[in-house]
This record gives structure tokens, C-alpha cells and sequence, in this order.
């Protein structure tokens, strides 16, 4: 039965280049490694499993506990970590103070945007996206069978799944247009 809660972890593996733009450039910052271990925990590690960190606080196996956590998701300049508490609350770590806060009550699944100034993440209503100060939520696509946002690689649009196949939508919102369709569920 424990191997069976193998998938969420590599399904919710995130991976982040932490470093500073200023910096002059030396040995290359260490590549960290975002998971929730399927049991409601949330750690962050080196890529080669050094620096492993428990991030969330130990929970109960139940994933009503309100300390639950899952979808860990880290800034890209590896200041921050998003993650999707019980009953759907997606809370944000300051990874250097500790200090974590509710960002949205209502979603799953949170991504940062590639310049780290928002969040994507899944809702009952479809795609939301928020600025990581909780200011301007809104819905840029609705559809209720929509999850697992991604940013494309210039932070213009997000990329979702839904009914099976995937699509794209604006940041600003608008007609998703599908991008992948076939006889597979992708």
C-alpha cells in the first residue's frame, strides 16, 4: 500500500536553479528538488538529495489534517514555496524566515509564473492566476474539468489539461485554444 503513494511524489516533484543575478558567476547554484513524500509533508533538497529540508510540519496520515500539504510548487529565485493545504487553501513559505501565509482559499495545484510575480493553480471554477500578494485573483479560464497549470516559458500563457487533451489561455485571460487532441488522455 505504501508504494502506492509513490506517484503524487514524482507527479509533484518541482526542480529550481537557486542563485542570486548579481552574483559573479562561480560553481553553479545547486538545483533543488521540491516534493511532497505522500503522506502530507512537504520537503525541499538538493537535486543530489543533499540539504534535504522538511518544510511543512509532520502531519497525521489523514488528509483532513490541516497541516496536510501536497503540489509543492518554488519560486523561480528559490525565495518561496507554494503549496495546497486540506480543503483546497494554497499557502506560500518564506523559505529563508519560516514564515508561511494563506494565499488563496479555493485552489490547488499552485505554479509560479516564470518572473516569480504570480501564481497559476486550479480551481473549481478552471485556471485562476493571483499575484503572489494575494491581490488580483481572477478566473482566466472556465472549465470546470481543467487542472495541472504550467506558464509557458515567457510567462504569456498558461497551459492546462483538461477533458483529456491539453490547451492554452492568456495570463490576461480569454478563449482557451487546444493544443494537443488524440485518442490518449495527455
Amino acid at each position: 500500500m505504501h508504494s502506492l503513494r509513490l506517484l503524487p511524489v514524482l507527479i509533484t516533484a518541482a526542480l529550481v536553479p537557486v542563485g542570486c543575478a548579481n552574483e559573479p558567476p562561480s560553481a553553479p547554484s545547486p538545483v533543488k528538488v521540491a516534493f511532497d513524500e505522500g503522506w502530507g509533508q512537504v520537503f525541499l533538497a538538493d537535486a543530489d538529495g543533499s540539504a534535504l529540508r522538511q518544510i511543512t510540519p509532520t502531519t497525521t496520515v489523514d488528509s483532513t489534517d490541516d497541516r496536510y500539504s501536497t503540489y509543492p510548487a518554488p519560486s523561480p529565485d528559490g525565495t518561496q514555496l507554494a503549496y495546497t493545504r486540506p480543503e483546497r487553501f494554497i499557502d506560500i513559505v518564506d523559505l529563508d524566515s519560516g514564515q508561511s501565509r494563506t494565499l488563496h482559499e479555493g485552489g490547488y495545484q499552485p505554479i509560479f509564473s516564470p518572473d516569480g510575480t504570480s501564481i497559476a493553480f486550479s480551481s473549481s471554477d478552471g485556471i485562476n492566476i493571483t499575484n503572489t500578494d494575494s491581490s488580483d485573483v481572477r478566473v482566466i479560464t472556465e472549465q470546470d474539468s481543467a487542472f495541472g497549470a504550467a506558464f509557458s516559458p515567457d510567462g504569456s500563457r498558461v497551459i492546462f489539461a483538461t477533458d483529456g487533451y491539453l490547451a492554452e489561455v492568456p495570463v490576461a485571460g480569454g478563449e482557451p485554444t487546444v493544443l494537443l487532441r488524440d485518442q490518449f488522455w495527455n
